[in-house]
């Protein structure tokens, strides 16, 4: 070998030795509190102290490495993260460490009147998205306050462009300029933008709106302004001065506070096979983890909490994993899922207390999970107290299944707790599967929309939902309808769903343009049970302008249930005029429409004035075989399959109405 090939040689081993090294890495660096910058941070013993250390070394970490945070420690700033496989989590023990964007305060208070206290920030942020006191979240100061018989709106006569609103009854005793309004411009959806001006009984309105008008009777509050405090803990912020003024009743110089300085905490830009575990990320003012072009990206066992906008956001990323986290006070959505994006796994997951104040945000709605994205897989998440709808979604291949939704709807009407669209990001929803998923209590909130009615849905495909299976699902207890099937397209394929206690209908199929006058469905064994005792409930109503009943599809071995005064069905559009409408029982409607048969009714009956809960839902929202209790008595069930007495078994994700 002669001596520039025998140096070729060395060359190309050292080539593939470093190539090696970089695909092998598997230095562990460590943050601690109470270590230094200057350390080397290659040991417990020896560990960097910040985040901004962290974010200064980014450049030098290789694929493979390690950069673990104690437990029990707190790290303020945003970690922005650019390498390539490397993996964050946490050593030690204790609790998760916490990575936040907030700044605490601890004095500094001054009385202005009264309880009404202020403090200026050194580093003030230009918008400020949330407030903490010794780890409580506290309440956006509003006029009028919060009150259950109206939930507290002011009404608007008249609106005669987006920059004006007319409120006749408006006291001008207070010049709310310079203060911000909160306007449930639709059923589901608030805006918030600047008073820019106040004359009178009319206020003159900054840019802001997602809408092209502001219907009459529209609800709305004020915040952001001195005079809208009056409760204990209520606050607002001044971004002219960086001032925040606080009303309370004790003095605040011995409380900590907390408020989000950085826009984002964790920012994932552009770079693949990241792992993120075992941490706590709080006090985004802005958006707690931002994920950009980050393909494969896991965040697993994550506390996400205290976001003053999104949870985390998700855009141009492929295969994104969120699985085993919670998520706690999240003030617009915990999960945005931005068109771009494809095959997110969201699994495993806990959802609390997210979207339940619409001040805090100025974004159209306030949803848990919003996803416009193909192939997303959202799997056996658990949602309680949610302000809008739980699982938002559009996108082809989707699949949407073991979710238990408890408690959502809790401030929009015009929403389900499941929730499709064709239009969200644009996208068809054709092979999207949603299966055996439980929805309950989600009942809706009419408070300051412009139609004041009561339009709260279990599961709702909307708006030319196309070529989807919804199938072994259970909702009940909802404010108006379990399904409603509105404008679909294609083939929609409904089978095994249990339905029980919608004060409207069960099932709601309404079909009214031409793209829905091609929809075909197929309906087989499902159960739509009413506890109706009056007789003015519809167990299921078809209407329709432009598609006959019998040509809509195929309807076979539905039950219908109405045990107390008997199952009314309406069908709209029969005999080909749309304007031909009859309401039957099962009997009649099997022997009259020749697209439906085999339907049957309940086993047994009960005299008008019999006791609803003779009609009972038990179910089983867990992964595991559970065995459930029964009330005293012998039950029988609606299918009239069995008897159960004492106790009844039953299999993950499914119900029995007894």
């Amino acid at each position: 070998m002669n001596t520039h090939s025998l140096r070729y040689f060395l060359f190309s081993i050292l080539c593939f030795l470093l190539a090696q090294k970089s695909v092998l890495a598997q230095d562990i660096y460590y943050v601690s509190n109470t270590g230094s910058d200057i350390n080397d941070g290659l040991s417990q013993g020896s560990p960097w102290q910040t985040i901004s250390k962290v974010n200064s070394e980014m450049n030098n970490f290789q694929a493979g490495d390690q950069i673990l945070f104690l437990r029990g420690n707190t790290f303020t700033g945003s970690l922005t993260i650019s390498t390539q496989g490397v993996s964050f989590g946490a050593y030690g023990n204790g609790d998760k460490p916490t990575l936040s964007g907030g700044i605490s305060l601890n004095g500094g208070w001054i009385p202005v009147s009264g309880n009404i206290w202020e403090i200026t920030l050194t580093d003030a942020p230009p918008k400020l998205n949330n407030l903490h006191r010794d780890g409580n979240r506290l309440p956006l100061g509003r006029y009028p306050n919060h009150n259950s018989e109206d939930g507290g709106f002011l009404r608007i006569e008249s609106s005669p462009s987006l920059s004006q609103i007319i409120d006749d009854e408006l006291d001008n005793s207070v010049d709310w300029t310079g203060s911000d309004v909160v306007i449930k411009v639709l059923e589901y959806r608030f805006n918030r933008v600047d008073v820019v001006g106040h004359s009178g009984t009319t206020l003159s309105l900054g840019d802001g709106f997602d809408v092209t008008r502001v219907r009459s009777n529209s609800g709305y509050y004020f915040v952001n302004h001195i005079d809208a405090l009056d409760l204990d803990g209520e606050w607002f912020y001044d971004e002219g001065d960086g001032k925040i003024y606080l009303y309370s009743a004790s003095d605040p110089n011995n409380s900590v506070f907390t408020y989000p300085f950085q826009d984002i905490v964790i920012d994932v830009d552009n770079v693949d096979d990241i792992f993120i575990s075992d941490i706590q990320v709080g006090f985004g003012n802005a958006i707690n983890i931002m994920v950009d072009g980050a393909d494969n990206l896991v965040l697993e066992n994550i506390d996400l909490k205290a976001a003053g906008g999104e949870g985390i956001q998700v855009e141009g990323s492929d295969g994104v994993s969120v699985s085993n986290s919670y998520f706690e006070e999240v003030n617009i959505r915990s999960l945005y899922v931005i068109n771009g994006t494809t095959n997110i796994t969201i699994q495993d997951n806990n959802f609390y207390n997210i979207g339940m104040d619409p001040a805090y945000g100025k974004e159209k709605g306030l949803y848990c999970i919003y996803n416009e994205s193909d192939g997303a897989q959202i799997l056996r998440n658990n949602f309680d107290q949610i302000g809008g709808g739980a699982i938002v979604t559009g996108g082809k291949n989707q699949l949407i299944r073991r979710n238990y939704i408890n408690n959502a709807l809790k401030l929009i009407d015009d929403m389900g707790g499941i929730y499709t669209n064709f239009n969200l990001g644009g996208l068809t929803t054709a092979g999207t599967i949603i299966e055996e998923n439980i929805v309950s209590n989600c009942l809706g909130n009419h408070h300051g929309s412009y139609q004041d009615r009561d339009w709260a849905i279990g599961i709702y495909l909307d708006n030319h939902t196309n070529d989807v299976i919804v199938r072994n699902n259970t909702v009940f207890n909802v404010g108006t309808i379990c399904y409603f099937l509105h404008i679909n397209t294609g083939e929609i394929t409904f089978y095994g769903n249990t339905a029980l206690g919608g004060p409207y209908a069960e099932v709601f199929t309404y079909l009214y343009d031409q793209a829905s006058s091609e929809v075909q469905y197929h309906f087989y064994d499902n159960i739509f049970a009413s506890k109706d005792t009056v007789g003015d409930h519809l167990v299921w109503n078809y209407e329709s302008s432009v598609l006959d009943f019998d040509e809509s599809g195929r309807y076979y071995g539905n039950y219908f249930i109405s045990p107390f005064v008997g199952e009314r069905i309406r069908l709209r559009y029969i005999d080909g005029s749309a304007g031909n409408a009859e309401i039957y029982n099962t009997y009649n409607m099997d022997f009259n429409r020749p697209a439906i048969n085999s339907s049957s009714n309940s086993p047994i009956s009960f005299s008008p004035g019999s006791d609803q809960d003779n009609l009972q839902l038990f179910m089983n929202p867990t992964g595991q075989d559970s065995t459930i209790t029964l009330p005293d008595g012998k039950y029988i069930d609606v299918k009239n399959e069995g008897n159960y007495c004492g106790s009844i078994n039953l299999s993950p994700f499914t119900s029995k109405i007894l």
